[in-house]
């Protein structure tokens, strides 16, 4: 069906259509590759580990090079790469137990479960903390945490492997383990030893986060051996006016940038006559997860407020009439109480095709 969709009217070659059929094909090419190769480096790997484990261990007389490779062996190639590769071997042991896959693809998949179960449990250990009503530094924090715990699960369960994303792998992980640190972080000036006991707590999470990190890097590092052309985003220049866009940005997205679109779905100005006078009023009236642009326009004026659009407000545009006609500022700081991860005054969590831009 792909071949007969890349022709259309008198067997004619639709261009569209046959460079999306030659893009899903190279991309199908790409994967079988490089799992073909992974698996190679694996067996590589197993047969080294066990060929020294025969060299200098009686016991593991019954080993040879030759010998199928099992699940645990895979592991323990695998987990090699880690910085804690003990219990990287042990976590994913445990969840493969009636497994037995072989494939780094699976297992890379098995360490990001177990490692979105230890920062599930991670919530309901933070509502054990008796704080003071009065210690609003720490219940600031306290609540920082729960934000950034909830970001960095739901940034593992969007990190399944997917060769044509890997690039984005690296970058997700990396996130979920900043959001652990900046979590501890927050409890900074707080007493009681709350931050002590969670950085215990959280000993399971970021091991086994950094596991699954440098497992991916690894892929990519076989991967950018190979010279793979998987997930190279580039910027691309527009020759209108100078302005740069992304290249994932989409024709609509970059008219409504360039201001050749005009229909707003928010209008905020502090004169009354927008829809709403605060920037955080408009950000709320966006839609959850909306698949389609809400365009906020943002008219003159100098808006006193810490602006916060949390993750599931996909879409958003917002545009003002210049960097120095509309201006956001706040005041917030870690001095005053404010945990410094909250001290931003313009707060986005994990946006989804989101933009802030001032037009000149």
């Amino acid at each position: 069906m792909d071949t007969l969709n890349s022709f259309k009217g008198y067997g004619k070659m639709d261009p569209a259509a046959d460079r999306a059929f030659r893009r899903k094909t190279r991309r199908r090419i790409i994967l079988i590759a490089v799992t073909a190769v992974l698996l190679v480096a694996i067996v590589a790997t197993v047969a080294t580990v066990l060929t020294i484990n025969k060299r200098n261990s009686s016991h593991d007389n019954h080993f040879s090079p030759q010998s199928p490779i099992s699940t645990s062996s895979s592991i323990r190639a695998v987990c090699s790469v880690t910085r804690y590769p003990n219990s990287c071997y042990d976590s994913i042991s445990a969840a493969s137990a009636n497994s037995t896959a072989v494939n780094p693809a699976a297992l890379f998949n098995l360490s990001l479960s177990v490692a979105s179960r230890a920062l599930s449990k991670l919530p309901s250990f933070l509502s054990t903390f008796n704080i003071p009503a009065a210690d609003k530094r720490l219940q600031a924090a306290v609540q920082d945490c729960r934000d950034l715990i909830d970001d960095a699960i739901d940034r593992l369960n969007e990190s399944a492997l997917d060769f044509g994303k890997i690039g984005d792998l690296k970058t997700w992980l990396s996130a979920t383990i900043a959001d652990q640190e900046t979590c501890l972080d927050g409890f900074e000036g707080t007493s009681g030893g709350f931050r002590e006991k969670l950085e215990s707590a959280m000993a399971n999470s970021t091991q086994f986060a950094s596991n699954s990190l440098a497992i991916v890097a690894r892929i990519m590092g076989i991967i950018g051996n190979l010279h793979f052309p998987i997930n190279r985003k580039l910027v691309e220049v527009e020759g209108t006016g100078g302005s740069i866009f992304p290249e994932w940005a989409s024709e609509g997205q970059r008219r409504i940038l360039q201001g050749e679109e005009t229909a707003f779905n928010a209008t905020v100005a502090l004169d009354g006559t927008g829809n709403v006078s605060s920037v955080q009023e408009a950000v709320d009236m966006v839609p959850r997860r909306s698949l389609s642009p809400f365009v906020i326009h943002i008219k003159a004026g100098e808006y006193k407020e810490a602006v916060v659009v949390d993750k599931n407000k996909w879409n958003v545009v917002m545009i003002g009439d210049g960097m120095y006609k509309t201006i956001i500022t706040d005041s917030k700081n870690f001095i005053d109480g404010t945990p410094t991860f909250s001290t931003a005054t313009f707060c986005k969590f994990w946006l989804v095709n989101s933009v802030l831009f001032f037009l000149s």
